[in-house]
């Protein structure tokens, strides 16, 4: 017996009006959709994000995009300030946004963000406390009674 499977495929014409980045019109098509339904549902969010302002045929990335703005950003801003941006776009934005597409981006990656840098302070303050902790404990090891300073490996007080 043969079997044969048919997929059906739905697609839809988008023109979202004018790329600010090209400075033309970007038109094209959105397929896969197995129902009309789900095609015009795909197409009612794809219009109000374009009219909410995203670029929503673009394929740049966060980290394309951070690029982008640092090398336009850099001459306004003084020497010192351009580094402290470059510091954190490179240790927290790229590494935890840096993949996701621009029209991708939500709010709740930049919350995830957000608490790991929360986390991550809270656990750099405990280190630091452990350290001093053990720093403390050392300290009163090593100092006599007299005040004076001695390491057990060096001096024995037989």
């Amino acid at each position: 017996m043969l079997t044969v499977a048919v997929t059906l495929s739905i697609a839809y014409p988008r023109h979202t009006g004018n790329d600010p980045y090209s400075q033309g019109c970007q038109p094209g098509t959105e397929g896969g959709f197995a129902t009309q339904a789900e095609a015009a549902a795909n197409a009612e969010e794809v219009w109000r994000a374009s009219k909410a302002g995203m670029n929503v045929l673009s394929d740049e990335t966060v980290t394309e995009f951070l690029a982008r703005w640092l090398k336009k950003k850099k001459t306004e801003l003084k020497r010192t300030t351009a580094h402290e941006y470059e510091r954190d776009i490179e240790l927290y934005l790229v590494p935890h946004l840096g993949a996701l597409k621009m029209r991708d981006l939500r709010a709740r990656h930049c919350q995830g963000l957000f608490d790991w840098i929360i986390s991550d302070s809270e656990r750099r303050e405990e280190h630091r406390a452990r350290v001093a902790e053990l720093k403390e404990a050392a300290d009163r090891v090593f100092t006599k009674e007299d005040g004076s300073v001695y390491h057990p490996q060096l001096f024995s007080d037989r």
